[in-house]
């Protein structure tokens, strides 16, 4: 029933009279997944701002997904590192940053068309597995899969790139990492 249109507006309008914490969670995900993710950050960050310590997390993840929804990829990150310092026994805030990281590329200046950022989403993949076993098998297949989009020895090679040497990924994502081909 969450899904429907009446819930929605039952929802908003509550949220309008008495504004709660969890009526703004609940109004960010509605947001999210009708897709009106400028909507969602407004409930979201009012929800984390003030809900409750067993709830911050969620709304964390939530913020998270409204600001990658919005392709605004270092405020998503923010709110994904914000949920792992919540319950840093989760390993998916971490699955999240890696899908950023993926998803964003395009957008990174490295003269190998966004490659490295493929090599510090295997990065947050290995973090997450070791940070939560239980999504291990999850993590290792993303970063299976990211592989595949490393650089190839000749293009680093060209690069004066070197498989284990240190490599700052440059713009939004900016994460020290190392190299590494296929």
């Amino acid at each position: 029933c969450t899904e429907e249109d009446l819930f929605f507006k039952a929802t908003e309008n509550l949220y309008a009279q008495i504004p709660t914490p969890k009526t703004a969670l609940n109004m960010g995900q509605m947001c999210i997944s009708q897709k009106k993710y400028s909507e969602a950050v407004k409930y979201l960050s009012d929800a984390v701002a003030n809900v409750e310590d067993k709830d911050k997390y969620k709304a964390y993840m939530y913020l998270g997904a409204a600001y990658a929804g919005q392709h605004s990829w270092s405020s998503a990150r923010s709110a994904f590192y914000d949920a792992a310092r919540q319950d840093p026994s989760k390993g998916d805030p971490y699955l999240q940053i890696a899908n950023l990281y993926a998803s964003g590329s395009s957008a990174v200046p490295d003269d190998m068309g966004g490659r490295s950022a493929y090599w510090a989403a295997a990065d947050k993949c290995s973090k997450a597995a070791s940070v939560d076993p239980s999504c291990a098998e999850t993590a290792n297949a993303m970063r299976s899969k990211f592989a595949a989009y490393f650089p190839k020895k000749d293009k680093a090679f060209e690069l004066d790139l070197i498989d284990g040497h240190s490599y700052t990924v440059p713009g939004w994502i900016g994460e020290s990492t190392i190299v590494r081909t296929h």
